[in-house]
C-alpha cells in the first residue's frame, strides 16, 4: 500500500529551503478536527512523525496512525519511508491546542481519499488493485487505497475449490493461521485485481469481487487478441475442452472452436477420436467474428485434401474393392479409402429391378465395384456393381 508523497526536485535551481516549504504549506489557519491537511515532515523519532503546517502549527502522527505509509512499518524503517522535507496528507484527529499542536493520522486521510476512489470505481467499473491483509470465515480482507474491504469467498478466483469453509473453526486464533491462508489460496501481502460491487461510506461497508475483475480482464484480453488474428493463418494451441459438436482450443489466451466437421477429412463420430484435452496442436484460423468475439478453427485445412489426388489414383473403368457404409433410397454409399466415398446408384446395383438397396447389399459388406464416373470439382465418384457383373459375365 502506498501513500502519495510529494518529492521535491533535487535540481539545484528548484531546491526550496525549509522556510519556503513552510510558507507554502496549505493550512496557515488553525487546524480543525476531522479536516484533511497537508504538512511538511520536520523530524522523526520513536513516537512517530512530526509535521509542520506553517506558522506555529505542528502535529504528531503516532506510529499507530501511519501503518499505510509502509506495509512493514516498525521502529526501524519509518525514517526510510517518510523523509524530512516531504509533504504528506493527514487527517486532523484533535482540535488545535493553545501551543498549536494537534494529533494527526496518515491512515485516516488515506482512507478518506480511498472511499472517493472506491465510489468512482463503483460507478465507472474501473478495476483496482489491493493487498491482502487478513482472512475470516467468509472471505478475505483486502486494503484498497487505505480502506479495508471485504472479498467474499464466492467472489475469489484464487481459492481451493475443495475446501468446506462452513467447517472452519470460528476461533480467532485459527482464522489467521497459515492453514487458513492456504485454504483461500492466498497469502498476506498478495496483490489482487478487484472490482467494486458495493461502497457505502456511511456504513463503512465495501465489498469487492476478484472474479468480476478477472472476467473483465479476460474479455479485454480476448478482444485484443482477436483483433490481432488474421483469417487464413495458422496458430499453435492447446485443446482446452471437448464437446459432442467439436473441440475448443486455446490459442494464446482465447478459445476457438474446431467444429467436428473440421477435425478431419474423414467422417468423425466423436471429437475424442481425433484429439484429447491437453494436446498441443496446430490449427487453421477459419473464420473470425470480431463483433461477437468468436473464432472458428480447423485442423483438416492444414492436412492434404484427399480429393486433390483422386484424379491421379483412380480412372473411370477401374475395378476396386469398397466397403458399404450407408444405404439410402436412391442407392448405397461405399468407402473407397479413409475419407473418400462413392455412390452406387440404385440402377447400378444389378440387372434386375431393385426397389431398395437392402435387397442387394447391407452396411459393412465388402464388394468389388467399377468406377463409372469421377467429378473431382464436385467431389463425386459413381460406382457400379452391375457393370462388374457384366465385366465378369456373372453375378458377384
Amino acid at each position: 500500500m502506498e501513500i502519495y508523497l510529494t518529492n521535491f526536485d533535487s535540481n539545484q535551481d528548484n531546491i526550496m529551503d525549509m522556510g519556503e516549504l513552510l510558507d507554502s504549506a496549505d493550512n496557515l489557519k488553525p487546524l480543525k478536527k476531522g479536516e484533511i491537511a497537508r504538512g511538511i515532515v520536520m523530524r522523526v523519532d520513536p513516537n512517530g512523525v512530526y509535521l509542520s503546517f506553517g506558522g506555529k502549527s505542528e502535529g504528531l502522527v503516532p506510529i499507530a496512525e501511519m501503518k499505510s505509509a509502509s506495509l512493514n512499518v516498525d521502529g526501524s524503517d519509518i525514517e526510510n519511508s517518510l523523509d524530512v522535507g516531504k509533504e504528506v496528507a493527514v487527517m486532523v484527529l484533535s482540535d488545535e491546542r493553545s501551543d498549536g499542536s494537534v494529533l494527526l493520522s496518515i491512515d485516516k486521510a488515506l482512507a478518506e481519499s480511498g472511499w472517493v476512489i472506491l465510489k468512482d470505481a463503483l460507478n465507472s467499473g474501473e478495476i483496482l488493485e489491493g493487498a491482502v491483509v487478513n482472512f475470516n470465515k467468509g472471505g478475505v480482507i483486502v486494503n484498497v487505497h487505505g480502506v479495508d474491504c471485504f472479498v467474499p469467498i464466492s467472489q475469489l478466483v484464487n481459492k481451493n475449490q475443495n475446501v468446506e469453509f462452513d467447517k472452519i473453526d470460528k476461533d480467532e486464533s485459527d482464522i489467521n493461521n497459515n492453514v487458513e491462508i492456504k485454504q483461500h489460496g492466498l497469502e498476506k501481502g498478495d496483490v489482487i485485481s478487484v472490482k467494486v460491487i458495493e461502497a457505502d461510506r456511511s456504513t463503512s461497508r465495501s465489498v469487492l469481487s476478484e472474479k468480476l475483475a478477472s472476467k473483465q480482464i479476460r474479455e479485454a484480453n480476448k478482444t485484443r487478441i482477436i483483433n490481432d488474428l488474421v483469417e487464413g493463418e495458422s496458430r499453435q494451441g492447446i485443446v482446452s475442452g471437448i464437446s459432442k459438436f467439436g473441440a475448443f482450443v486455446d490459442i494464446g489466451g482465447v478459445d476457438g472452436l474446431v467444429h467436428i466437421s473440421e477435425l478431419s477429412w474423414s467422417n468423425v463420430k466423436s471429437p475424442s477420436e481425433i484429439v484429447s484435452v491437453g494436446d498441443a496442436i496446430e490449427v487453421y484460423l477459419l473464420n473470425i467474428d470480431k463483433e461477437n468475439l468468436r473464432i472458428g478453427l480447423s485442423i483438416k485445412r492444414l492436412l492434404p485434401k484427399p480429393w486433390d489426388n483422386i484424379g491421379s489414383k483412380y480412372n473411370v473403368g477401374d475395378l476396386i474393392d469398397v466397403t458399404v457404409t450407408n444405404l439410402v433410397e436412391f442407392g448405397a454409399f461405399a468407402r473407397i479409402e479413409e475419407s473418400i466415398e462413392g455412390l452406387i446408384h440404385i440402377s447400378e446395383l444389378g440387372h434386375d429391378v431393385v426397389k431398395h438397396p437392402k435387397e442387394v447389399v447391407k452396411e459393412g459388406d465388402e464388394i468389388k465395384v467399377k468406377i463409372v464416373s469421377i467429378d473431382v470439382d464436385k467431389e463425386r465418384i459413381g460406382l457400379s456393381i452391375k457393370q462388374v457383373e457384366e465385366y465378369f459375365g456373372t453375378e458377384l
